[in-house]
């Protein structure tokens, strides 16, 4: 797969077993494993999915390799990283090694400080970008999912509630972790639904994990995304022909999920601009678009909270 539309950079192959320091499971904080369902989509690949919906938790995925676990994604929050590394520990012993986040928000990475500081920390250079950036509002999100009101006013001082979560080794090109059981490959991609997403596939199982570019619920959140490229990016992700794809929210999912989005956000796209050369004014076309008769084929338009006029 071509990560962008830029020349892609040549593979790096990392070989970090040999240096690495393993994370013992019984240095692990207690949590409540029950919080997850788990169901394994191949040998030694498993979907960590919670068994509540409640918010608090999101998918994440674990490949069991033979240099340790690679997971997919940190959770919501530490409690909730906890849940998950308590249900880790109720599948395999093998030690942590790499923890991977497919994007910057803080459903996929709030719960970082939860993993043992040795666990190596992998994003794309677009993550580390946007998490170093106090107006992406990373805060802001963090606060969302604590239930925590935003500062009374925008000039209050308040000092951040959670350490951002900082990435050890980012990434700006295709890159392959090597292992004989499963050997992973990297692919940060352009800004498409938030600036600094990655997919994580492994190739031989055919799996790709893909956070919140492919939605199961028709609802997709769109506070930092650029449509043109998601509909790229989808069409690239086609190109890889994933047996499983992996989303950040729902089960696991397969390419017709892709087409179904990528086709919606086609659709949702020509809308604004036929609106747009009718010279609609802007406050009104998120009512022209989601008020039309195919608007329900293509969206859950009575979705609540809806993040469609948002995607608008």
């Amino acid at each position: 797969m071509r990560p962008g539309a830029r020349p892609v950079l040549a593979i790096l192959v990392l070989t970090l077993a040999c240096w690495l320091p393993a994370s013992g499971q019984d240095e692990l904080p207690s949590g409540d494993a029950g919080a997850f369902q788990v169901r394994t989509v191949s040998r030694g690949i498993h979907l960590f999915r919670p068994a509540r919906a409640d918010g608090r938790h999101t998918n994440s995925m674990v490949i069991e390799r033979r240099d340790g676990l690679l997971v997919v994604d940190a959770q919501p929050t530490r409690e909730a990283a906890l849940d998950l590394l308590a249900a880790i520990r109720g599948v395999t012993t093998s030690p942590l090694r790499y923890l991977v986040f497919t994007h910057p928000h803080v459903e996929a990475s709030g719960g970082s400080d939860a993993f043992p500081p040795e666990v190596l920390r992998i994003a794309s250079r677009g993550y580390r970008d946007a998490v170093a950036d106090p107006a992406f509002g990373y805060q802001s999100e963090w606060r969302a999912y604590r239930g925590i009101p935003e500062p009374a006013e925008s000039g209050e001082e308040r000092p951040e509630p959670q350490r951002r979560p900082v990435a050890t080794l980012t990434l700006m090109g295709r890159t392959r972790l090597e292992d004989p059981l499963h050997p992973v490959v990297l692919l940060p991609i352009p800004h498409t639904h938030s600036p600094g997403d990655l997919l994580v596939y492994e190739p031989r199982a055919e799996i790709v994990a893909v956070g919140d570019l492919v939605f199961n619920n028709r609802n997709p959140y769109a506070g930092h995304a650029r449509v043109r490229s998601w509909i790229s990016q989808l069409n690239q992700l086609l190109t890889l022909s994933p047996k499983t794809i992996v989303p950040l929210r729902g089960g696991a999912v397969d390419v017709a999920r892709i087409r179904n989005q990528r086709d919606a956000l086609r659709w949702l796209k020509k809308q604004v601009e036929e609106q747009v050369a009718e010279q609609v004014p802007d406050e009104q076309v998120p009512q022209a678009v989601l008020g039309g008769p195919d608007a329900k084929r293509y969206f859950n338009i009575d979705a609540r909270p809806s993040n469609l006029p948002l995607l608008v």
